[in-house]
């Protein structure tokens, strides 16, 4: 359960919050007790629960915590004419005790706001009813007992996929995609909510880093899984809501098709029925030249959603493209395929060039029922919702104008940290993505963008939930994170079934093959790449399989040996040197 801290402003009753000072003078068994509450009041502050000495004694302080009667925004103010706290919009009170040994408990849940200060506004809802009192109870006993660190090394509980934990527009979305689907699949109606949601806000708003909206969705799985139907309700949703720039080409044929399309719109999403084949066609060893660009393009401008780009620079004399920048290009693609043909169309390269961290992949868990739907086109309801969702985010009709010019610079609403501890708990994330490619051998080339893309979901469920009020908070970020997680498990696993045998696996044997020939079971790097099946790879690929070997638990992590590195097959012992 997440929280915010309202800001001490009159509100709709005109109550002003006192922020004086309880206390001037210097008793010292008070300022003993105050030592101590402030100790646990930081404690609140990092959950976003304000607190307030309301009744200091000499052997206990109470705390007063106003609880709203839906848990979602908690938002403690001290009233400035009574001891205690209540709830303007129907919640219960909850007053917490700290005892002279610093130990907080709650000890009081009043139902509903007394009669005497009715006189302030009408309140929705006098009389919560019991619901209420236990949601006020489980946020103050949240607050004095916070819960145990996030255990980064095991998946969020949450199910990503089930619309109503995504809540707001992305519910709506996934809902009707599903509804209007013969075979409907949560995962890959939700992953056409993400892609809808991202490009409406795209160029408009940016997370609390900065970050884009920009993302690269895939979605697999065999046949009879419903792959078409999502791309066909992302596009049917935007050409519904009149907003057809929203939706870019669905087959590409080189960069400069891309950047030809970007200067014209500089924000969309592509919506590719076969990404699979497109990927076997840019990557093959046998591509052309013109294919390739497509992949080069698609790295670039991941990273430049927030900057400029200049795009290629052509031999005319006339024509100089770094002159008329791109401002902030913000290019997504969803794109369907089968594990295997997606998998076909990756190559050692893909491994080690940041392309795969740059994914988003989900895959369907169950083969879906068939059921009776009817035609596809969205609803008035839906309609509806989409354009006040696109008018309620803070910006001006000019900024929002301006979005879709390519060469101004667009003014973007950036989606705040809910609180600190949200932006603590973000770092943490980042700071265990960094430990598990240094110190757990994962390849960079497949988690090192795995913070990015769950701030990028959290900040796309933000504006989800409220666009006229985005802010990440806690359970945004674990939402972005399960999503994430099961891409990255999804991708190793399709890496060892479907990429056995390649060129990269060949070179992984040859590293193996070399250093069990060796004597000592060791080799200096300067010798194992001259070895055979190593010497023709280039240093991406050889770091990329010596990262294999040891996330296997072949080899040791390769160590420095004077001025050189040393690689050593696990369970032999070298002499120090």
């Amino acid at each position: 359960m997440t929280s915010q801290q309202l800001e001490p402003t009159e509100d709709d009753f005109g109550f002003v919050p006192d922020n004086r000072p309880v206390h001037d003078d210097h008793d010292p068994a008070v300022e003993a007790l105050e030592e101590k509450y402030w100790a646990i009041v930081s404690k609140f502050e990092g959950y976003g629960y304000g607190a307030k000495i309301v009744e200091p004694h000499d052997e206990w302080l109470h705390i007063a915590v106003r609880v709203p009667d839906d848990g979602r925004y908690p938002g403690p103010e001290v009233h400035h004419w009574a001891a205690h706290v209540y709830d303007y919009h129907g919640g219960a009170e909850a007053l917490i005790t700290i005892d002279s040994d610093s130990k907080p408990v709650v000890s009081q849940i009043a139902p509903n706001p007394w009669p005497e200060y009715w006189a302030v506004g009408t309140f929705p809802d006098p009389e919560p009813n019991e619901s209420t009192a236990r949601t006020a109870l489980k946020i103050a006993e949240r607050a004095i007992n916070p819960p145990p660190a996030p255990d980064y090394t095991q998946p969020p509980s949450v199910n990503p996929f089930a619309p109503h934990k995504a809540g707001g527009l992305l519910e709506a979305i996934a809902g009707w995609v599903s509804l209007t689907n013969r075979r409907p699949s949560p995962e890959f109606a939700m992953l056409a909510a993400i892609g809808f949601v991202s490009a409406l806000f795209s160029r408009r708003a940016v997370g609390p880093t900065h970050a884009g909206l920009n993302m690269y969705l895939a979605g697999l799985a065999t046949t009879g899984f419903g792959k078409e139907h999502p791309l066909a309700a992302l596009q049917c949703l935007a050409y519904d809501c009149k907003m057809p720039w929203l939706i870019g080409p669905g087959d590409i044929t080189s960069g400069a098709a891309i950047e030809k399309i970007v200067r014209r719109r500089p924000a969309f999403i592509m919506p590719m029925d076969e990404l699979g084949a497109l990927l076997e066609s840019v990557n093959g060893r046998g591509a052309a030249t013109w294919a390739k660009t497509i992949r080069k393009v698609l790295l670039e401008l991941y990273s430049k959603s927030t900057g400029s780009w200049t795009g290629r620079e052509y031999a005319d004399p006339d024509k100089d493209s770094s002159a008329d920048p791109i401002f902030a290009p913000t290019v997504s693609f969803m794109g369907m395929s089968t594990p295997e043909t997606f998998y076909a169309g990756l190559t050692e390269e893909s491994l080690s060039d940041g392309f795969l961290n740059r994914l988003t992949i989900v895959s369907a868990s169950e083969r879906p029922k068939k059921q009776e739907a009817g035609p596809l086109a969205a609803p008035a309801s839906l309609i509806e919702m989409v354009k006040d969702y696109a008018k309620a985010l803070p910006q001006s009709d000019l900024a929002a104008a301006g979005s879709r010019t390519a060469n101004m610079r667009p003014s973007m609403v950036t989606v705040p940290w809910a609180d600190e501890s949200v932006r603590e708990h973000w770092d943490a994330i980042e700071d265990w993505q960094v430990s598990q490619i240094t110190d757990h051998g994962r390849l960079e080339g497949v988690m090192g963008r795995f913070a990015l893309q769950v701030l990028k979901l959290a900040t796309v469920r933000a504006l989800s939930m409220s666009p006229a009020e985005p802010q990440v908070t806690m359970s945004d970020v674990e939402w972005g994170r399960a999503i994430v997680w099961k891409s990255v498990t999804y991708i190793e696993q399709g890496i060892e079934t479907h990429m056995a045998g390649s060129a990269f696996e060949e070179l992984v044997n040859a590293i193996l093959n070399a250093l069990r020939a060796s004597p000592t079971g060791y080799l200096s790097m300067a010798v194992l790449v001259k070895k055979k099946g190593v010497s023709k790879a280039d240093h991406k690929m050889v770091k990329a399989a010596l990262d294999r070997l040891f996330e296997r638990g072949d080899i040791y992590m390769p160590s420095i040996v004077g001025t050189g590195m040393r690689v050593t097959l696990a369970g032999r012992e070298v002499p120090d040197e």
